[in-house]
């Protein structure tokens, strides 16, 4: 069996790691070895497992290169959508009145704080192999890592985001405090999601470098079929075409299990906690699979 080895010298990723640093990082490598006897899923969650600390280092540097020589820093993060969020506001519930929808932009940004989050994790995620080459042509480390710490990273970013949309509900009186639980299982089915898309994308862009663009083209589409602007239960006001996408949109019963609990103050309904659960678990698997098929040549082909 051919151990990986360690440069020496030089800096290993574009931020300021050194190679001590990368070295403290998978300083478990060992474990991986001593696990290569459990099946092939145990196999990889133990690996992946001993280089944690590299995953915790990696999420540290994408946040810090999201916000890099910016002013404004993280605020960014909340800045992007509350624009949105007016700018929907100003043309659904002013210009586009129609049936009045109470406490819009409150019912607007339940919906699209995670669908941003997410957006952004599939765009971050296309580049993450291609833009860490320099790391995976010079020592080993579970590809997978790359990928997952972009959608960590925003998974962090998100949590303020939505305990800031927590005071505004407070202040006007939703009793949302008792479907937190449903508000945290759909943050870590959001992850999942993200995640295998993450997988997928990452592996297809090495390539087809043309992916960054397309998957920018399809968010936008996937955008309107989603239940961000318009209540679940008006459906039948899209085109036919729109209501077979949306039945086929993974994201759609992850954001009604944001909307129900937080400006409803409803519980889902099994067929929303049934769409959610199977969208994650089957994207991830594919995404996973899809990965584990291109991954051994991306040393080669990156």
């Amino acid at each position: 069996m051919v151990l990986p080895t360690w440069p020496a010298t030089g800096p290993i990723l574009s931020t300021k790691v050194t190679p001590d640093y990368i070295e403290h990082s998978v300083r478990e490598g060992p474990e991986v070895i001593r696990a290569q006897k459990k099946p092939h899923i145990l196999r990889k969650v133990a690996e992946l497992y001993s280089y944690r600390e590299l995953l915790k280092n990696l999420v540290v540097k994408e946040l810090k290169l999201k916000y890099k020589s910016s002013f404004l820093g993280f605020l960014w993060s909340l800045i992007n959508p509350l624009f949105l969020m007016l700018i929907y506001t100003l043309v659904f519930s002013v210009i586009f009145s129609g049936r009045r929808i109470e406490h819009f932009p409150l019912f607007l940004i339940a919906g699209l704080l995670p669908w941003t989050s997410f957006a952004s994790s599939l765009n971050m995620t296309t580049n993450s192999i291609i833009g860490n080459r320099a790391l995976i042509g010079k020592i080993y480390v579970p590809r997978e890592l790359f990928p997952f710490s972009v959608v960590l990273a925003n998974a962090f970013s998100f949590i303020f985001e939505m305990l800031l949309l927590f005071v505004p509900l407070a202040i006007l009186g939703y009793n949302f405090y008792r479907y937190l639980p449903i508000v945290v299982l759909a943050f870590v089915l959001q992850t999942i999601l993200a995640a295998g898309f993450g997988l997928a994308l990452s592996s297809v862009t090495v390539y087809f470098r043309d992916m960054k663009q397309l998957i920018t083209l399809i968010l936008r589409l996937w955008f309107y079929v989603t239940p961000i602007l318009y209540p679940f239960d008006r459906l039948e006001m899209l085109p036919e075409v729109f209501q077979s996408l949306f039945r086929l949109n993974p994201m759609a019963s992850i954001v009604m299990l944001y909307k129900l609990p937080l400006y409803y103050n409803k519980m889902p309904g099994i067929s929303i906690f049934a769409g959610a659960f199977i969208s994650a678990g089957v994207v991830f698997a594919i995404g996973y699979i899809v990965f584990a098929r291109l991954e051994p040549n991306f040393a080669r082909d990156i």
